[in-house]
């Protein structure tokens, strides 16, 4: 046994041996590049050149008949210094009583009743201001030929038709809003006043037509036919 060891082992090694020396063999036979150096050309810098010296300007001399800068003013400081101390404050030695006596007093007669009606939850009360009559129960301070603002108004008047629209020739686009500053009468009549902007002025006459020819609800003020003035616009459209 120990015999059949040593061989197997002794022809492993022979077996190891030969397979290293065919290895050798085979990287002999590799092709060896070579490498060939040349010669570098060295070059050599001059140095730069020094910068040049910085030597300050000489000044310019004056004129003779330059004036002389003027000299500085001299600082006058006061002799009389007033003192800093703390003034004496003058303390009074009397003592003021900060409570005030009250004087009591005593009469001889008892004070009056306050008189008390018979009925107390029946006092006449007397009216303040104008009485209205029932005959006439709007106050005749309200004038229907003055102008009353719109928020003076009772309510605010609404339009109940409106005039017939005609779209001018000349007038370029499809639509336009024109705003108008109107008046309306007692009888809901509508009196057209002036332009107060508008995006077509081509529009501006047509607009003016259409609110003469519209009527409003009648502003009222306390129940009374007045007159009023406020701006309303209008929309115009072209028709298809």
């Amino acid at each position: 046994m120990l015999i059949r060891s040593s061989i197997i082992g002794i022809a492993f090694t022979l077996v190891l041996v030969a397979v290293l020396g065919s290895a050798r063999l085979l990287n002999s036979e590799v092709e060896v590049k070579h490498l060939t150096l040349s010669e570098v050309e060295v070059v050599t810098l001059t140095a730069p050149p020094a910068p040049p010296e910085f030597t300050e300007p000489e000044p310019e001399p004056l004129a003779d008949d330059t004036p002389p800068p003027p000299s500085a003013p001299a600082l006058e400081l006061p002799m009389d210094v007033p003192s800093l101390k703390t003034p004496i404050i003058a303390i009074s030695p009397r003592t003021v009583s900060l409570s005030t006596p009250l004087q009591s007093f005593h009469t001889d007669r008892a004070p009056a009743q306050i008189p008390v009606p018979s009925n107390p939850f029946k006092v006449p009360v007397k009216p303040i201001g104008n009485t209205q009559s029932p005959k006439n129960p709007v106050s005749p301070n309200v004038s229907p030929k003055a102008r009353y603002s719109p928020r003076d108004l009772d309510k605010l008047p609404k339009e109940r038709s409106k005039g017939k629209f005609v779209w001018p020739p000349r007038a370029r686009g499809r639509q336009g809003v024109v705003k108008l500053l109107i008046e309306i009468d007692t009888s809901g009549r509508v009196r057209a006043i002036r332009v107060i902007s508008s995006t077509n002025s081509a529009l501006n006459a047509a607009a003016m037509k259409v609110a003469s020819a519209s009527r409003f609800t009648v502003p009222t003020y306390k129940g009374k036919p007045v007159k009023t003035q406020f701006t309303y616009s209008y929309r115009l459209n072209k028709p298809r």
